[in-house]
This record gives C-alpha cells, structure tokens and sequence, in this order.
C-alpha cells in the first residue's frame, strides 16, 4: 500500500508536481514501526485550490490513476479556459469555464449517484452522505464543491472521510 515509497509513484510526481508535506494528524513510532495515522494526497494549482485529492493510503496501480485523473483533468481545464470561443475571453470567464470542466470530471466519475437536490458541506459535515467508498465521497465532494480551498477540504477529508482527528500534538516515539 505504501505508493509513495515506489519509484514510478515517484517519478511521476517529480515530473508533474511540487511535492511538499503537512502533519496533521498523530501517530507513535515504536522502534522502527509507525502505529496508527492516516494519509491524504491533495492535488493543488499554485494558488491551493484542490483540483483532485487522494484518502487514505492506495496502491502504486490506484496513486498513478488518480494523479493521471488530475493532470489530465487540469490540462483539459486549461485548454478548454484559452482557447477557441474563450481565447480572447475575460480571466473570470476563463476561470469560470476552468471550474464548468473540473466540475464535469467529477460528474463524469460520480454519474447518478449524487442527486442534484443533496448536497456533501465540506467542514459543517451535516449534509447528506451517499453509501459511497471514501473515493467516492471525495469524488462526490469535488463535483458538488469544484476547486475548494485547501485550507476549507483537508478537515473535511480528515475527519469526515477519513475519521481521524486533527492534531498537532508531535509524534511519540518510543
């Protein structure tokens, strides 16, 4: 499970992305094993609004899928935001139309699972949440909020899908 660690994993975050870390939750290392903790992979512009996120730790197969999902999601944004009918266009109409083409990739994946009349809140938590896997849910979140704030998704993942507790306690070693 441990994708991060793999070559390819690596590779191609190094040739499509800035990787960078935030502990946000807790764990305890006893000799060399980690206990407990959780993990979550935000895919982010420069700006940190999330285009596509990762709960939980996944497999090098699933990593590389979803890290492909979101760079190829952000350059059809991107194309589709300058080009043709919006080359000449204003930047709000181009980052509204950037937004209309994440927002479809997520339909795409979550089709009719998410009724247009509920809804998934991010941080307030209280909305309707469908029997969906924990990619699902973030799938789901991401089509019904595109291109939230990092600062505004990474408690909802944590807590809401991942169930882990925010905590800037250090880590324990033992």
């Amino acid at each position: 499970m441990n994708a991060l660690a793999k070559p390819k994993v690596g590779d191609y975050l190094n040739d499509h992305f800035v990787s960078s870390h935030q502990k946000v939750g807790t764990f305890q290392k006893i000799g060399n094993d980690k206990v407990g903790g959780n993990v979550a992979c935000y895919f982010c512009k420069i700006d940190g609004t999330v285009i596509h996120a990762i709960p939980g730790p996944v497999d090098e197969a699933t990593f590389l899928s979803e890290a492909r999902f979101a760079v190829e999601l952000h350059h059809s944004a991107l194309f589709l935001a300058t080009t043709g009918n919006n080359k000449h266009a204003n930047l709000t109409q181009k980052k509204t139309v950037y937004a209309k083409v994440i927002k479809k990739g997520f339909e795409d994946r979550v089709g009719p699972t998410v009724p247009a009349n509920k809804s998934i809140k991010p941080v307030k938590g209280a909305g309707w949440q469908p029997d969906l896997s924990q990619q699902g849910m973030v799938n789901a979140t991401l089509y019904q909020t595109p291109l939230p704030r990092l600062e505004v998704l990474y408690p909802y993942l944590w807590e809401k899908v991942l169930h882990e507790k925010l905590s800037a306690a250090p880590i324990a070693v033992r």
